[in-house]
């Protein structure tokens, strides 16, 4: 009779153990996905940020060309060159389209990973 308690009491050990080592595989799991979520949703904020502080920047720097100029610039380069308009063209692509001396270029700004 006493063996058969004490199986059956290492038995309920061994079952809890077991529960507790599943419980903290689970946990840990639960974590790593959690941090991984959260990377993914600050890298996409980032980048949308960054995708806005290029656009107030290149519409800045055509106001601020037309200001000077008179007119606005036909290419892009205009504004790398004079007003120091830099990006990461790894990442973005800006199109820029003239649609008249006097009129203000069409800029939009689309990030290389989009379709």
């Amino acid at each position: 009779m006493r063996r058969n308690t004490r199986e059956l009491n290492y038995r309920k050990e061994e079952k809890r153990q077991r529960f507790f080592f599943l419980l903290r595989i689970s946990l840990y799991l639960a974590v790593i996905v959690y941090f991984a979520l959260a990377f993914v949703v600050l890298s996409t904020r980032n980048q949308a940020r960054a995708r806005e502080t290029l656009q107030k920047a290149v519409e800045q720097d055509l106001t601020a060309y037309y200001a000077r100029e008179g007119y606005y610039p036909k290419d892009l380069k205009a504004l790398e060159e004079n007003y120091g308009l830099t990006y990461d063209k790894d990442v973005f692509h800006v199109k820029y389209v003239i649609r008249g001396e006097n009129i203000r270029p069409y800029v939009t700004i689309i990030e290389k990973g989009e379709k």
